[in-house]
């Protein structure tokens, strides 16, 4: 039995929805029951516009006065919908595919539109009669929990005004169990699961141990409530468990044990939760036996530890130059012997590892061969994937996880311009999927091996840590340069390259150095024309010219992220706004950096004063910034009481009008310096000004 919405009467009062007032050319919209486009317009309000979607439906639709076969439940007036696939049907009626689709599985969910297919000719129908609603929202809650990120959005505020229209479906809804498909779904068992592990915090139990209890929990005791059906018997499973161990994977011995018809879904989500279990159990008996072996953090491939722990087994310390406190591991096993009891789900595995490695407060990130901003982007990437692989069809070909990754780390190291291979085995290394370290140099001594210098007299020289804090505070201005020619300054390149001598003839060396020949040659004019100009000023002429400038000559990193200093320092001011554009939180440091340049009185009103940043694109806001600098002191221009107001202006014009003449010009010659090249030249406009 469907349930009632509130009063026909009430409702149509309320949304003044009448077949009068609601103007279309279509005879089957004019059809349609006041009382169901009342509802439509009460549950897809503006910006929303179902009513518009449903009268563009019903363009070209043919109504129908009889009973189809299979859909009963729509009445004997019904309007046909022809058309073979959702991506037809959204030209058709010349909407966006993603918009179409969402309305589409929305108005399903709801029982407002229902699929046919008759003598392979599919069909959508949508009922003209009186709108009854469903007695429950099950579909609705399977398209909130495997649809895309704006699909998920979209069918919350459908569920929560449908809800408001049916206050009697809201207890059913409370005291229904979650399906099997929401129980099963990775999104709704990490809600369950943080909330569990801050409370073991809380107790003062390790997070290590706190993770194993909350998963035990997940998988035993919550796998019970929410899947009340029969159990794999844990004899049988007991008795194939060498398969961990011969590498073959254990699901696919279990799910040939049950035919394809007997394979239920259920069944398939019962049987993953046991293996799942059992995974957990072997590790536990795994660490057990290893009891000497100190790892401070979990890993899921950092566990790469036999049974039978040898006590003459060697033991290396591994990531030392980069960590700071160490971790011992044991290589013993192979990783293919190892990667079976992964064989659940590899991708959420690699998102582990990722995580982890982000979450670690022991890295320091300006010492690490891969910036924290390329993995954050990576493992946006990955999840992303995952979620996508989710809602694709299993009959549907996908590529493999170790695809997906490469694919991802390609695609960054293209936009950072980054060497693919060295970055890859990086990440290889870091994730513990190799032992072998890219860049450290291999002895043929059959002791252990330990960190050798590569090149021990190069001019990299140990840090002092009592004055390391103050070393780190002095900046491009603090300190007048020493000359240097340019064979030298190349020489320097290299060894920060850690490129040794000897090394200069191997392949690596030599496609990196071909591919950033141009690069080499511009960082050399760059220093030639900063160098020069402070090589003959003495400290009281340098504290002179930097009292001169209307910007500050350098910026507080107390104000900013490790990840913007790290920009602001490294890329040059094309590149800072095309990477920052597109991050949120980056987004946030530079409003900040743009209050601390321009007025550094209103840093905490940053985020209401730079609206601007999130109106306009990278170009645009490029530009207005280097206009902003230039004519500040430029000797020829009016003075500029209001820097930043004149920066959201100068931004909004461009927008508007385009970019003008001047300041492309300004664009090729100051966009790619640096921010503290840029305050070179600025001080060289003042000369030009006092002069």
């Amino acid at each position: 039995m469907r349930q009632d919405i509130i009063g026909e009467q009430r409702l149509l009062e309320e949304v003044g929805c009448t077949k009068k007032s609601i103007e279309s050319k279509s005879k089957a919209y004019e059809c349609v029951d006041p009382y169901t486009l009342a509802v439509i317009e009460k549950i897809f309000p503006a910006p929303s516009h179902g009513l518009d979607f449903l009268a563009r439906l019903l363009r070209n639709a043919q109504v129908v006065q009889t009973v189809l076969p299979g859909l009963e439940e729509s009445g004997s007036l019904v309007a046909v919908i022809s058309t073979r696939t959702i991506r037809l049907l959204a030209n058709s009626i010349h909407m966006a595919y993603d918009t179409t689709h969402k309305y589409v599985a929305t108005f399903c969910a709801l029982g407002l539109l229902y699929r046919s297919k008759q003598n392979q000719q599919r069909s959508f129908v949508f009922p003209l009669q009186r709108y009854n609603p469903p007695s429950s929202l099950q579909a609705l809650d399977r398209l909130i929990s495997q649809s895309r990120p704006k699909v998920q959005q979209f069918a919350r505020g459908v569920k929560k005004r449908f809800l408001e229209l049916n206050p009697g479906l809201i207890r059913s809804e409370v005291l229904e169990r979650p399906t099997t498909d929401v129980a099963r779904d990775n999104r709704w068992l990490k809600t369950i699961f943080a909330p569990m592990l801050d409370i073991m915090l809380a107790e003062g139990i390790e997070r290590t141990q706190g993770q194993r209890i909350v998963a035990r929990v997940v998988n035993e005791v919550l796998g019970k409530v929410t899947l009340p059906l029969q159990r794999v018997g844990e004899t049988a499973s007991d008795t194939n468990s060498d398969s961990y161990i011969t590498g073959k994977s254990t699901l696919s011995q279990q799910k040939g044990r049950l035919s394809t018809s007997d394979a239920t879904t259920d069944q398939k989500a019962v049987l993953k939760a046991e293996l799942i279990r059992l995974k957990k159990r072997r590790q536990e008996s795994t660490r057990q036996a290893t009891e000497a072996v100190v790892v401070e953090k979990v890993y899921p491939f950092q566990q790469k530890v036999s049974a039978k722990v040898d006590s003459n087994t060697e033991i290396q310390l591994s990531r030392q130059e980069h960590i700071p406190e160490q971790r011992q591991i044991v290589d013993s096993m192979p990783l293919e012997a190892t990667e079976s009891t992964y064989a659940v789900d590899p991708m959420h595995d690699l998102l582990a590892l990722y995580y982890n490695l982000l979450d670690d407060e022991r890295i320091d990130w300006s010492h690490f061969r891969v910036p924290k901003a390329f993995l954050e982007e990576l493992y946006g990437l990955l999840y992303g994937y995952t979620l996508s692989a989710d809602s694709l069809p299993h009959r549907r070909p996908q590529p493999s996880w170790m695809d997906a990754e490469i694919h991802a780390v390609r695609q960054l190291t293209e936009k950072y311009q980054y060497d693919f291979d060295t970055i890859y085995q990086a990440l290889l290394y870091y994730t513990y999927r190799t032992d072998e370290d890219p860049l450290e140099e291999k002895t043929e001594s059959t002791l252990p091996q330990e960190k050798v210098d590569p090149n021990p007299q190069s001019t990299r020289a140990e840090v002092d840590p009592k004055n390391k804090k103050k070393k780190e505070k002095k900046t491009f201005f603090s300190q007048k340069p020493a000359a240097m020619s340019e064979n030298e300054y190349k020489q320097t390149l290299l060894v920060k390259l850690d490129f040794t001598p000897e090394d200069i003839e191997s392949p690596m060396c030599l496609k990196l150095l071909a591919r950033s020949l141009e690069d080499l040659e511009e960082l050399v004019e760059n220093y030639q024309r900063t160098a020069s100009y402070w090589k003959d000023l003495d400290e009281q002429t340098l504290a002179e010219k930097k009292a001169e400038l209307l910007v500050p000559d350098e910026v507080d990193s107390k104000l900013h992220s490790e990840e913007f200093n790290d920009l602001l320092r490294k890329r040059n001011i094309k590149l800072l706004f095309n990477n920052i554009i597109n991050n949120i939180t980056l987004r946030k440091d530079l409003k900040v950096f743009l209050a601390e340049v321009f007025d550094r009185k209103h840093v905490k009103i940053a985020d209401d004063w730079f609206k601007v940043v999130d109106e306009c694109d990278a170009e645009q806001l490029c530009a207005g910034f280097i206009d902003t600098v230039i004519l500040l002191h430029s000797p020829t221009s009016k003075p500029i009481e209001k820097p930043g107001g004149f920066f959201n202006s100068r931004c909004r014009t461009i927008r508007d009008t385009g970019l003008p003449e001047d300041s492309s010009k300004r664009m090729a010659r100051f966009a790619e310096l640096t921010y503290s090249e840029l305050v070179v030249e600025l001080l060289k406009i003042c000369e030009q000004r006092k002069a």
